[in-house]
């Protein structure tokens, strides 16, 4: 069993760490703590052979999370200088309109400066001031998965013996795939002379697929919940053993 929870959901093994859609409170491997709070779960399972797919988008951190002082076309700008590391190992990053009539938009960050973010424009509806706006960094493989993976991921000498990760991008509707080379790092299948590719991101939202070429089923269970936009007042609780539908709530 692999294990991809929040970070207010524990139990005493090694995990990888992740939330359900929205929601950014989460870490890669790590030493899991007593629960604090109750939580439910989504299980995926992957069967031996075959090719499936993760029901929800994985989040990450959000290195920023407050009301923007000024908005544009492009741009928000917060009231105090941005963290240095916004974008993260990955280089990368999500926008996130948490308020306001455009609550639910998520968009990608294209550069940062002082206090001023870019993003790939239009948003479909305009971002005002005071509006709540996180920006959070995107997961590489390395980090949400490891490198190493962890054990019952398979590793190989090609993609022909090993577990193989795919990554759909629905911006620019492209997929790319990858798998464990034994003793040489994460490869791009049909680029795995150009080397490791741990750092690769993976952009939110994305469909993460898992082709298991390993001779036994895994089971992969997403920890969390389920936040709405505005306040967490409004947020959909996951309780323990309950399924949820795939797709993201909004307000």
């Amino acid at each position: 069993m692999i294990y991809l929870k929040a970070l207010m959901s524990s139990f005493l093994r090694r995990t990888i760490q992740c939330l359900l859609f929205g929601m950014a409170i989460c870490c890669p491997i790590a030493e899991a703590q007593t629960p604090t709070d109750p939580v439910g779960y989504i299980t995926v399972r992957f069967v031996a052979g075959k090719k499936g797919a993760m029901a929800v988008p994985l989040a990450n951190y959000y290195k920023i999370l407050s009301s923007v002082t000024a908005a544009g076309a492009d741009y928000v700008e917060y009231g105090r200088d941005l963290p240095l590391d916004l974008l993260g190992p990955a280089g990368n990053a999500c926008l996130d309109v948490r308020s306001g009539p455009g609550a639910g938009q998520s968009l990608r960050v294209t550069g940062f400066s002082g206090r001023r973010v870019n993003f790939e424009a239009p948003a479909l509806l305009p971002i005002a001031p005071g509006t709540e706006v996180g920006i959070r960094p995107n997961w590489t493989i390395g980090e949400l998965i490891g490198s190493p993976p962890v054990a019952q991921i398979q590793q190989g000498s090609s993609a022909a013996n090993a577990d193989v990760l795919g990554l759909q991008d629905p911006a620019t509707q492209t997929t790319r795939e990858f798998f464990y080379m034994s003793g040489a790092g994460w490869r791009e299948i049909g680029h795995e002379a150009e080397g490791d590719r741990s750092a690769t991101a993976i952009p939110y939202r994305s469909s993460l697929q898992f082709f298991r070429r390993g001779g036994t089923d895994i089971d992969i269970e997403l920890f969390g919940f389920i936040p709405m936009f505005y306040a967490s007042s409004h947020w959909v609780r996951v309780w323990p053993g309950r399924n949820l539908l795939p797709t993201p709530f909004s307000p």
